[in-house]
């Protein structure tokens, strides 16, 4: 009996698989336990179907990465502040303010689970700041801190 998989079934297959596999086993273990579908036509094609919307939805966000990466890899923000005589900011830098300055310079959202081991920003000069995409690009953002 064919039929599709709804879920990872260990030593069958994965999700979305067309599978054969006994009418006894199909009918007594898989069906039941709704891990399975017959392989009709119309599930056949829905599954298809819904598979191109996914490459779809995947082919886009590979895109909107690249966008970031190519628009902010090796672009320098500049930040200034009131500082201490030891020259240091009475306000960190952090990761909002980071995020409001690209959308505002360059048009881009990022997400703070993507800034990897961030410190908050409180002394004068260059930083780096390193993006975690996720898909596993990294993106080097310099930031430039300078006093009022």
């Amino acid at each position: 009996m064919k039929l599709i998989l709804s879920q990872d079934v260990p030593n069958i297959g994965k999700k979305g698989e067309i599978k054969d596999v006994s009418d006894g086993f199909a009918m007594n273990f898989l069906l039941p336990k709704k891990l399975a579908i017959l392989a009709t036509t119309k599930n056949v094609q829905n599954i298809k179907a819904a598979e191109k919307i996914i490459a779809k939805k995947v082919e886009v966000k590979v895109a909107v990465y690249q966008k970031i990466k190519n628009t902010l890899d090796q672009q320098t923000l500049t930040f200034s502040g009131k500082t201490s005589d030891k020259g240091h900011l009475f306000q960190a830098i952090k990761i909002p303010d980071i995020i409001k300055a690209t959308r505002k310079n360059f048009n881009i959202n990022l997400e703070e689970k993507w800034f990897v081991d961030f410190v908050a920003l409180k002394d004068l000069g260059k930083h780096q700041v390193w993006l975690q995409l996720p898909d596993n690009k990294r993106v080097l953002i310099l930031v430039k801190i300078e006093a009022l």
